[in-house]
């Protein structure tokens, strides 16, 4: 069970703490950290995690550039095999999530 803190970091200006956004951005940041192939790269998640480094910082990681390049690349590949009804629905349950980001965390609704 995820439990929110809403003394936690600001991680970013755009995503409130105690929100679904900042809840999913910490558990996010927490699989690539377990994942990191080197304890650069952990020290990386942890800093961000604690509020002591930028989450500007993962721009800057050739690690996590990579990463998400991968992680594109694999998405271009899935949406290219669906056909236009499944990329549609596929992209209105992305736009439902979406406008639930902003809302407090409800451990609960996961």
């Amino acid at each position: 069970m995820t439990r929110v803190d809403l003394n936690e970091p600001q991680l970013l200006d755009s995503l409130p703490v105690g929100s679904r956004a900042h809840v999913q951005f910490i558990k996010a940041l927490e699989s690539l950290r377990e994942q990191a192939a080197s304890d650069a790269e952990k020290d990386l998640y942890d800093g961000i995690i604690s509020g002591k480094r930028s989450a500007r910082d993962l721009l800057s990681s050739p690690e996590f550039c990579q990463l998400a390049e991968r992680g594109i690349e694999q998405s271009q590949r899935r949406m290219s095999a669906m056909d236009d009804e499944a990329r549609l629905e596929y992209q209105r349950a992305a736009e439902r999530e979406a406008d639930r980001f902003l809302e407090p965390f409800d451990d609960s609704s996961n």
